[in-house]
Parts: C-alpha cells; sequence; structure tokens
C-alpha cells in the first residue's frame, strides 16, 4: 500500500480527509478477492472509488470484475488509437458501455460512480455512469441490460479487484465502496468544493446485504489469529505453512478485514531418457489481498512432483478461494520407451521437452521451454512463474517472483533446468529451481533433470495480517 502526498489535500480541499490509497503495481501481479457467503440484489447495487492512473496501457485494466458471467468495470482502449488515451468499460450479463470521454491525465485523481438498477423501465437509467459528479451520456457504445436482469456483481462469486483474468491494474485506488440494494447518486459520496472541483465527502448510507468499504487505511483492519509458524515484522503477523493445517482468525476488525497472502504449489517432477530431459515446471505463485471472517480456513501445501521416467506434476496449494495449481512435469519428448515421453505437462509453471512445451497457467506461471532433436538432443527448460523455460540450446529454468510478504525479498517459483543426451544442464531457475537437482521445498521449484530422476520441491501458504 502507498499513500498520497499531501493525503489531506489530496483534491485541494482540507474539510474530509482521505488518510490513505492502494497502490497497484501490474508488474507485481496483487489483486484483492472477495466471495460474499451470499447473494445480494443483483439488479440494483453502486460502485463508488477515486483512482489516479500510473502508467499508459497496452491492454484493460480492471477496477472490479465478477467471475462467471464476467461483469466488470475496467480501463481500456477499445477503439483509440493511442495508449495515452483510455475510456471507462462496463461489461458483462447484458451491458456494453463504453465512455466517450478519454483519461488523459495521469497525475489527476478520478471519481467513479457506476450505479446499477435493472428494474427500471428506461433502458439508459439501468446503469449510469459519472465522473468526478458528472453523468456521462455520451457513450462509444452503449447496450444496457434486459429489464430485471440479474448481474454477477453482488452475487455469491469470486470478485476481484485489480485483476480480470488476464491484466492487472496499475493505479492508485481509494474510497471503494460497494452498495448492494440501491442505486446511489455521485452526491452521495463527493461534493463541489469552493474553487469548483469535485472533492470526496464522508459517506453516511448503509451497505446492504453485500455491499462494503475499504478505506485502504491502515489504522483499519486489526485481526488476531493462529496457525503455522507465527513471526512478526513490525505491525504484523505472518503465518507460514510448509504442510497441511488450518489458519483459525480469532477477531476481525468490521471494516478491513483483508489478510495478505502468498499461495505458491508444488513444483513438477523432471523427466528424462537415459542422461536428459526436460525440467519440471515450478508450482504456481499466486498472491494478493483477501477478505477475511473469524472462522477455520483450511490449508493445503501441494507436494513436489514425485520423480520417476515420466515424473509427475505438483501437488496443489489452496488457501480459502486461493488455488494454486502444481508445477507441470518435464519429459524427454524423445525415444524411450513410452509414449509420455512425447508430452510435457501442463501446470502452474509447464514443464519442458522436445516435442512442444507444458502450458503455464496465467496469473500463475509461465510455459516451459522447447528443446531440439537431431545427434544431441537437449530438452527446455521448465517454466518459472516469472518467465518461460528457455528453449532450444539454452535449457534453463525460468526465474521465479520475488516476494515481500515475510519482510525481506524471497524468490519463489524459479523452473527446474533442462539437460542433453551428452549430460550437460542448463542453470536453475531463481526461486528454487534445480539444476540436475531436486526443486527446493517451501520455494515450489521445479526439477532440476539430468542423469538422475529428481523430485520438484513443495510449495508453501503464506498469510499476513496487522495484528496492533
Amino acid at each position: 500500500m502507498s499513500g498520497p502526498v499531501g493525503s489531506s489535500t489530496w483534491f485541494g480541499e482540507t474539510d474530509y480527509e482521505l488518510e490513505q490509497s492502494i497502490r497497484f503495481n501490474a508488474g507485481s501481479t496483487s489483486y484483492l478477492v472477495r466471495t460474499p457467503v451470499a447473494a445480494g440484489s443483483r439488479k440494483i447495487f453502486t460502485f463508488s472509488f477515486w483512482f489516479k492512473p500510473t502508467a499508459f496501457i497496452d491492454d484493460n485494466q480492471c477496477f472490479i470484475q465478477a467471475l462467471a458471467n464476467n461483469n466488470f468495470i475496467q480501463l481500456g482502449r477499445s477503439g483509440l488509437s493511442s495508449n495515452r488515451d483510455c475510456s471507462l468499460l462496463i461489461g458483462g450479463n447484458g451491458i456494453t458501455i463504453n465512455t466517450s470521454m478519454r483519461f488523459r491525465d495521469y497525475s489527476n485523481w478520478y471519481h467513479i460512480v457506476v450505479a446499477y438498477d435493472t428494474s427500471d423501465g428506461t433502458a439508459a437509467n439501468r446503469v449510469k455512469v459519472y465522473v468526478n459528479g458528472v453523468q456521462q451520456t455520451s457513450f462509444q457504445t452503449a447496450t444496457y441490460p434486459s429489464q430485471n436482469q440479474d448481474q454477477n456483481f453482488t452475487n455469491n462469486v469470486e470478485h476481484r479487484i485489480g485483476y480480470d483474468t488476464v491484466d492487472y491494474l496499475d493505479a492508485y485506488l481509494a474510497e471503494f465502496h460497494c452498495i448492494d440494494g440501491a442505486q446511489k447518486a455521485p452526491t452521495d459520496f463527493g461534493t463541489t468544493g469552493e474553487y469548483g472541483k469535485w472533492k470526496p465527502i464522508a459517506y453516511t448510507g448503509t451497505y446492504g446485504t453485500t455491499g462494503f468499504y475499504l478505506p485502504f487505511n491502515t489504522s483499519q483492519g486489526i485481526i488476531a489469529a493462529a496457525g503455522g509458524s507465527i513471526t512478526t515484522v513490525g505491525d504484523y503477523k505472518v503465518h507460514s505453512f510448509t504442510s497441511n493445517g488450518t489458519f483459525t482468525p480469532s477477531s476481525v476488525a468490521a471494516v478491513g478485514g483483508f489478510v495478505e497472502y502468498l499461495v505458491v504449489a508444488g513444483g513438477g517432477a523432471a523427466g528424462r531418457s537415459w542422461n536428459w530431459g526436460g525440467g519440471g515446471g515450478a508450482g504456481g505463485m499466486r498472491d494478493g489481498y483477501l477478505e477475511v471472517a473469524a472462522q477455520a480456513y483450511t490449508i493445503t501445501v501441494g507436494a513436489g512432483g514425485v520423480k520417476g521416467t515420466n515424473g509427475g506434476n505438483g501437488g496443489n496449494s489452496v488457501f480459502s478461494s486461493i488455488t494454486s495449481t502444481g508445477g507441470g512435469a518435464g519429459r524427454s519428448g524423445y525415444g524411450g520407451d513410452s509414449p509420455d515421453y512425447q508430452s510435457p505437462t501442463a501446470g502452474g509453471s509447464g514443464g519442458g521437452s522436445i516435442s512442444g512445451a507444458g502450458a503455464g497457467i496465467a496469473g500463475q506461471g509461465f510455459a516451459g521451454g522447447n528443446g531440439t532433436g537431431g545427434s544431441n538432443p537437449h530438452a527446455g527448460g521448465g517454466g518459472g512463474a516469472g518467465e518461460p523455460g528457455s528453449t532450444d540450446a539454452i535449457m534453463d529454468g525460468g526465474d521465479g517472483r520475488p516476494s515481500f510478504i515475510t519482510g525481506s525479498s524471497v524468490t519463489y517459483a524459479g523452473g527446474g533446468a533442462g539437460s542433453r543426451e551428452d549430460n550437460a544442464k542448463g542453470a536453475a531457475g531463481a526461486g528454487g529451481g534445480g539444476s540436475n537437482a531436486a526443486g527446493t521445498n517451501g520455494l515450489g521449484g521445479g526439477a532440476g533433470s539430468a542423469a538422475a530422476d529428481t523430485n520438484g520441491g513443495s510449495g508453501i501458504v503464506i498469510i499476513k495480517y496487522r495484528y496492533q
């Protein structure tokens, strides 16, 4: 999280203080996750938030998305020729809205309100869009839902802030409200100041069944919990699980009850034919923030893939609704006694081979490398959480990604190295990948292939929260 410069005077006024924002950095692949325990209105609800973009965009950037039928609110470049221009896109469940207004000022904060009421008899009133208090009436595209059509926003499905399964947000967010059961006006959240500039005010209404408020204020969100190995970093507790267990919050703040998480699956085993084969893919790596309640959460830590001529994938790691997929196994992809040699397996990160490469999963890891046959065949490295496995003669495993969740930088989920028939081998991917060695346990590293069969490294689950 990052606080703004002069937080009490962001918008030229001082009577309502926004104490902090959250900084989403697309390169860190972090986002927030919430799954309501019950369905809300699904027809009548409102989102309100402030944002400041931080980078020119190449693809869409998601503010919030509800999975399944894919309701979303995001920035995008649809219909625009320059990445210095972006518009607001609202979609899903019969909705396609693309504003004519451009968001070009990357030094400015914008206030967005998207207010839904699909029960309204007038189509244009079923989704109202406001920017800095002004209702938008000019659109590149405007298709509204059928009357009384249910949406997945406020349904009991996973909602994500900052990630839409493909692209991550690069922006600051502040004062994020979801109001279930009411189509609100922008004046519920802001007003025109004495200098004519739109400014925030305190929201005084209710939130309904599935509504929520995220102030991104570090004075909120105090939690107490048990489970795993616990360390203290400043005002935060860090729970680490290297084997299956239970994370049990005993008290959770009514506002801001989020934990930071890192979930790394087990790495894939390496495959070989005679003296060589493809590197195992790293375990899938997911990190972000998740709202929790005072209840027990089962923690599953994925084991490393088991060695063998046709070694196995790593096991999945799970915390609540967050599942990271085990790394794919490497294969020789050439010769040998079994047709299994021909195909590396997909996983959180994919295994390496000669005949193709195992696929990774977007948001978790990358594909393995594809080697080359011939008189001295060599197989590609396994994919890592940060990059694909190397192809052709390089044979390196893909590097993992660093995380600061424990208070210092640790790299997780590196891919295992591939090897060549003359027993030459590539370099292990940073983050626990092996090179002619097993993946590192507790980092989710893929196994490195050479003369000996090798296991993938086991995964890890880490949970961090503010306790004082």
